[in-house]
């Protein structure tokens, strides 16, 4: 049996991204990544469009919570965080 969440089991591939020299994720697999997020999740936040690097929040039907910070990546690379 898997005890474990569906953001639980998301953050793992969001550390597993590849990444390029400079920190970076590929944009190809972390638009891939935010694409199975948003099918997954039955509410997610909107990235602020005034903002460089906005943050998006994901909620699962197991009520588990992923936060992707920086997901344009404009000037910081992008970052998963699982709330608890």
């Amino acid at each position: 049996m898997n005890d474990k969440s569906l953001a639980q089991v998301l953050f793992a591939k969001a550390l597993a991204l590849p990444r390029r020299e400079t920190g970076f994720c590929r944009d190809a697999e972390l638009e891939e990544f935010l694409k199975t997020c948003r099918g997954l999740c039955y509410f997610s936040t909107i990235e602020e469009p005034r903002s460089i690097d906005s943050a998006i929040s994901f909620v699962f039907s197991d009520s588990s919570r992923l936060y992707v910070s920086n997901p344009k990546q404009t000037a910081f690379p992008a970052k998963a965080t699982l709330i608890d």
